[in-house]
């Protein structure tokens, strides 16, 4: 088994004219196991208002959970693919006007994994999603989400065991049903440790 976990430090702008947010910091923790051809990955992020909106009296976060069972398709000792299925969990909170959103979808991601040199190697990925469930579907204003989210990711490898890299992320939800969503994007760096 390839165990490897990774710690990020996030810094979003978020562009949205329902949740009043403008500038965001935040960490996420990932962990991935691999068995053969088989994977699964989870992460967590908290992310919180650095300079609040405009309408923003007090400060507001967001809670992200995603898990993956995913399989290699391809396995190069330059390039690898990976397929995953992935359920995402979106919370937001706003501690001002104790207003509460949760956006639940499920959907697939795609990862290339591509080593350019003995020290330096990458990821790029895709996701896509639609929404899941929520308590009252059919008058939900949510309840025609779509979720993406795409990034690229370059490593600096010490050895087979710890890595830094630094990266960029942008998260997108779109409400067709209402013309309306928000996008999260801005780069990111780390640690990872593979056991």
């Amino acid at each position: 088994a390839n165990l490897s976990f990774c710690l990020d430090y996030y810094h979003f702008d978020l562009d949205s004219p329902i949740i009043n947010a403008t500038d965001q910091t935040g960490v996420a923790l990932n962990y991935e196991q691999r068995w053969g051809r088989y994977l699964v990955a989870a992460d967590f992020s908290k992310l919180t208002d650095k300079k609040p909106g405009k309408y923003s009296l007090s400060e507001a976060v967001q809670k992200i959970w995603n898990v993956k069972l995913g399989y290699r398709l391809i396995d190069g000792a330059a390039f690898k693919l990976d397929s995953y299925a992935f359920y995402n969990d979106f919370h937001h909170k706003n501690t001002a006007y104790y207003y509460k959103m949760d956006l639940i979808s499920n959907g697939i991601e795609l990862k290339g994994r591509f080593t350019l040199s003995n020290r330096i190697s990458g990821d790029l990925y895709y996701a896509h999603g639609f929404f899941a469930s929520g308590k009252d579907t059919e008058n939900n204003p949510f309840s025609d989400e779509k979720y993406k989210s795409s990034g690229v990711k370059f490593y600096y490898n010490f050895d087979d065991n710890t890595a830094i890299y630094l990266g960029y992320k942008k998260i997108d939800y779109t409400f067709t049903k209402n013309h309306v969503g928000f996008e999260m994007s801005g780069p990111f760096l780390g640690f990872r440790y593979t056991f």
